[in-house]
């Protein structure tokens, strides 16, 4: 039996550009763990295997680019390498002459870190704990803020990884979250992180001896390596970025189908936008943030065909625990339920403090002692049920009409009409009639927003207004 070694007797001449993804993942693992046996790692193979994993990396976000969530099956799931490769980058930092190394190891756990979040599984432990290592490296050497061979520099690199663990959970597609991927590379250029706390400008701080992301500071829990972060210059960008995004969808042409994921990329800025908003009024005091509840007991329900039937009056709704809510959502306990409810799941529920039901989507969901905790993202401020009636080629109904939600968009803040259909149920071929208010609409569902288990939030496009309302 060959020595763990032996694999990288020939390493550098394996042509690894001309493997497929699957031949170049299996070849590359056991190279990459006959490093972490061996006494020294040549600096020289580890760039050029990192180098090749990057650009692999890039042709796969490229692809999700151009198909949505329909290309994450497809593709070959490199996290594991990426993952052996980060550990071999540590163990190479130890020599001296390093500082490059640093830097690719921070972007590894970047890649590593967004990956993991696109096939919605958290940023594990080890990888906050190894970019923590290479960031305090980089302190250490005071090469922090200067630009590197890639075009950026360690903190910009390291920002963006602690900036993906704001947006992890929040219900994105995986074509936004890798789109807000490359945003957070970019708004974070120039932020840096400070080691003196100001309670007038930090929210969020990172602890590098711990094995986490950014975390909202809390008096009670001390950090033993704080770093804080000022979120203004960041929300500031989101905010831009947004206003540029409005305008760009209020030049562009009708027919914008799937294959264009401009309103998709809006959508997210406006999640992104509503976060940071509500994390500048929470910080500043004017609001006092998430409040406990008292156990009020609430009608709630989970699931694209269950909300519609407990909204619609045909199913009669669950009682769930109210324990805290927030102007974004609210918290739950739930159990003797009779079937499981999964993150992502559609939601409603009869918040106390308005009327009717508020519409959502559960953002977390934890087992607990008492049965789970459900954490339910508000999906929107103002919405009603409709029906969407197919037609056929020469205008006639054709088929079963199809029960939707029907979500109003808010022009001030630059957010469009959209449809939360069941999930499967987007065919941009078709056009249907539909009855939001008075008027009626004939429409073609243009794009997939965003997708949650069974439901899927789409756009669409108005091809005529039918008939105006008495």
């Amino acid at each position: 039996m060959s020595s763990p070694l032996s694999s990288l007797a020939h390493a550098d001449e394996i042509p690894w550009r001309q493997l497929a993804n699957v031949e170049f993942s299996a070849r590359a693992l056991p190279v990459v763990e006959a490093w972490l046996a061996a006494e020294r790692i040549e600096t020289r193979l580890l760039v050029a295997l990192d180098d090749e994993l990057e650009q692999r990396l890039a042709q796969q976000r490229a692809r999700r680019r151009r198909s949505g969530a329909s290309a994450l099956s497809a593709e070959t799931d490199l996290r594991p390498l990426c993952y052996l490769l980060l550990m071999a980058m540590e163990r190479a930092c130890q020599s001296p002459g390093s500082a490059a190394i640093v830097t690719r190891a921070l972007r590894l756990a970047g890649l590593h870190a967004v990956c993991c979040l696109l096939v919605s599984e958290p940023i594990a432990a080890p990888t906050w704990s190894h970019a923590h290592q290479m960031f305090k490296r980089a302190e250490a050497a005071g090469d922090v803020s200067l630009v590197n061979d890639l075009g950026t520099s360690n903190e910009t690199l390291y920002l963006r990884l602690l900036l993906l663990s704001t947006v992890a959970g929040n219900g994105m597609s995986a074509r936004q979250l890798d789109k807000c991927f490359d945003w957070l590379e970019s708004w974070s250029r120039g932020i840096v992180l400070e080691r003196v706390y100001d309670a007038g400008r930090h929210y969020f701080a990172v602890d590098l001896a711990g094995e986490a992301g950014l975390e909202v500071i809390a008096p009670d829990k001390p950090l033993a390596a704080a770093r804080y972060f000022d979120h203004a210059r960041l929300a500031e960008r989101v905010a831009a970025g947004r206003s540029d995004y409005f305008r760009q969808i209020s030049i562009a042409t009708i027919g914008l189908y799937a294959s264009n994921p401009l309103f998709e990329y809006h959508d997210a800025l406006h999640q992104l936008s509503r976060y940071w908003d509500y994390v500048a009024v929470r910080h500043s005091g004017r609001d006092s943030g998430r409040r406990r509840i008292e156990a009020l007991q609430v009608a709630a329900m989970a699931g694209f065909a269950q909300c519609l039937g407990v909204v619609e009056g045909g199913i009669k709704p669950e009682q769930w625990t109210l324990v805290d809510r927030s102007p974004t959502g609210a918290g739950f306990k739930v159990s003797g339920l009779a079937r499981a409810i999964e993150k992502g799941s559609l939601a409603v529920f009869a918040d106390p403090q308005e009327s009717g039901w508020v519409l959502g989507t559960a953002v977390r969901v934890a087992a607990s002692a008492q049965g789970s905790d459900i954490g339910v993202r508000r999906l929107a401020d103002s919405w009603r049920v409709v029906q969407l009636q197919q037609e056929a080629a020469d205008g006639a109904p054709a088929g079963a009409s199809v029960v939707a939600f029907f979500i109003f968009g808010d022009e001030a803040r630059g957010l469009a009409d959209s449809i939360i259909l069941a999930g499967d149920s987007f065919d941009p071929t078709q056009t249907y009639t539909m009855r939001p208010g008075r008027d009626l609409f004939r429409i073609r569902l243009s794009r997939v927003i965003q997708s949650g288990g069974d439901w899927e939030r789409v756009g669409f496009d108005v091809i005529k207004r039918l008939k105006e309302g008495a």
